[in-house]
């Protein structure tokens, strides 16, 4: 059994490590939104169809976010077979959170239609976070008294 000033030092650390996953998941966030639109205005530039433009901004955009997001935000090695389906299953499950709660805001409260688009964006980037976070791109495996070293 660990003693408990190891367990509160691996719950700190814990945290830590989340928080610091967090915030490179955002900036991963930011880039991987001026690459997706990127993509959309330059093929609308050039003349292509606007819903092929957008579903091609997407599919670079998915690209870029799993590439960084599983090196950078969250340093995993985790297989791309296993890792890339629960990514996108991660997202879709955040996606389907964030119609959720701009649906219950649009309908059953007050807030207008820009404010509930920014509070369910935030839904979207926390459950698409914790989705990463425990499914696709999860720790490694502890050690066998439960903590790191």
């Amino acid at each position: 059994m660990p003693s408990s000033s190891r367990l509160v030092a691996f719950g700190l650390r814990t945290v830590a490590r989340n928080l610091a996953s967090f915030g490179r998941y955002l900036m991963v966030g930011c880039v991987n939104t001026i690459v997706g639109y990127g993509v959309i205005f330059a093929l609308l530039w050039a003349g292509f169809d606007p819903y092929l433009s957008n579903a091609c901004g997407y599919a670079v955009g998915i690209s870029v976010s799993y590439i960084l997001n599983k090196h950078f935000s969250f340093r995993s090695r985790k297989p791309d077979r296993t890792a890339f389906p629960l990514f996108v299953a991660s997202l879709g499950i955040a996606y389907l959170a964030n119609v959720l709660v701009l649906f219950l805001l649009l309908r059953f409260s007050a807030v207008n239609a820009y404010l509930a688009q920014i509070l369910a964006g935030a839904v979207y980037t926390l459950v698409g976070f914790l989705g990463c976070r425990l499914f696709a791109f999860p720790f490694k495996t502890e050690d066998p008294e439960g903590c790191p070293p």
